[in-house]
């Protein structure tokens, strides 16, 4: 079906967007002066 195919592109983005917010996260954590490099990307 087309509809279930839609789907597809919506459960990547939220994977990567997970993956990309977990890992934020850990390098906040762990070290917080990365983030200023961050800071022009974000």
């Amino acid at each position: 079906m087309v509809g279930s195919l839609g789907w597809f592109p919506l459960v990547g983005l939220w994977i990567w967007s997970m993956v990309g917010l977990s890992s934020l996260v850990v390098v906040s954590v762990t070290k917080p002066e990365k983030l200023d490099s961050l800071d022009v990307i974000v």
